[in-house]
């Protein structure tokens, strides 16, 4: 069986790690550079990859043309969920929780949202922007948007949790437990699985994230980030591929996100229960690659990449 990861980063190479214990020959290819990558490779291996594949998926959201668009699973997904305008009208319609929020067009100024849903506000592009990028906060009147923009109400919560869970091409479904993250600067630097307390909202979690894989029909693993408010959970963000905040499933479960995902694109069995322990997930941002991390009580993951500020470069997990 051949497939190809629309995409050519660290997601993808997860994913490469895992493919060819389940007689899968994964290709990836970048749509900017439009190179082929095998496997975990990092390096090109050149601009003509093989004649076909029996599928093909993506470890992004945002993505150009490609001339995989045809075969790409999930693709009305992609396209929904990389701009937050029609992400955010799709909570309301299927009556999920999110917070107040309004459309800001560029040059739009944001006062009438300010006395309308909230004295803060949270501005993000409706296009790009991640771990941080892309987003204002506004207190004050006066703010005018510098591009095509959602604006929510800056909701007071206890904490930010997120589910990943899986859909079969036969709508059935598995979910990791509910953990808890914690960021710097916009960027996700920790990982608690589980989070404390989580049978509190693992339910409601599970709810939120099976009713928008069941009305987009989709395949494979998804992610939702939530805020917990202390009396309810609200949607942050959807995230329709593997996630950060699942890299502890690597070492702290039966089956990892990465061979979850394949074997739900692939129309491979998915295994008969998820089983977990106790790990927390620190994310390597902007270092160089030090050995004595290696003498340490957790499993390294590197991604060769470059350092340089605010760029994920690996991860630690290691067991509570």
């Amino acid at each position: 069986m051949r497939g190809l990861v629309l995409g050519a980063g660290q997601l993808g190479a997860m994913m490469g790690e895992v493919a060819s214990r389940l007689g899968v020959e994964l290709w990836r290819y970048c749509p900017d550079t439009h190179r082929y990558f095998f496997g975990t490779e990092m390096d090109s291996c050149g601009d003509k990859g093989p004649d076909g594949f029996d599928w093909v998926t993506a470890e992004r959201e945002l993505l150009p043309q490609t001339p995989f668009h045809g075969e790409l699973l999930n693709l009305s997904t992609y396209q929904l969920v990389s701009d937050r305008l029609p992400q955010k009208k799709l909570y309301d319609e299927l009556d999920l929780p999110t917070a107040p929020w309004g459309e800001l067009k560029k040059g739009d100024s944001a006062d009438a949202l300010l006395a309308k849903i909230g004295t803060s506000l949270v501005v993000k592009a409706r296009q790009g922007g991640y771990d941080g990028k892309g987003q204002w906060r506004v207190k004050e009147p006066g703010f005018v948007s510098e591009a095509d923009c959602i604006a929510e109400a800056m909701i007071p919560f206890q904490r930010e949790v997120s589910l990943v869970g899986v859909r079969a091409k036969d709508g059935r479904k598995l979910f990791y437990p509910l953990v808890e993250n914690f960021h710097k600067d916009g960027i996700l630097v920790e990982t608690k699985a589980p989070a404390p307390d989580m049978h509190q909202w693992q339910g409601e979690a599970e709810r939120i994230l099976g009713a928008l894989m069941d009305h987009l029909g989709y395949v494979g693993v998804m992610a939702v980030e939530l805020f917990d408010c202390g009396d309810k959970l609200l949607i942050n963000e959807m995230a329709p591929r593997v996630h950060n905040s699942g890299h502890w499933t690597q070492d702290g479960a039966n089956i990892c996100q990465f061979e979850l995902h394949l074997r739900a694109v692939a129309g491979l069995p998915l295994p008969a229960e998820l089983l977990w322990r106790p790990t927390i997930m620190d994310n390597l941002i902007g270092v160089a690659f030090d050995p004595n991390w290696l003498a340490g009580e957790g499993k390294v993951h590197w991604y060769n990449k470059e350092p340089r500020p605010g760029r994920k470069v690996g991860h630690i997990n290691r067991w509570l």
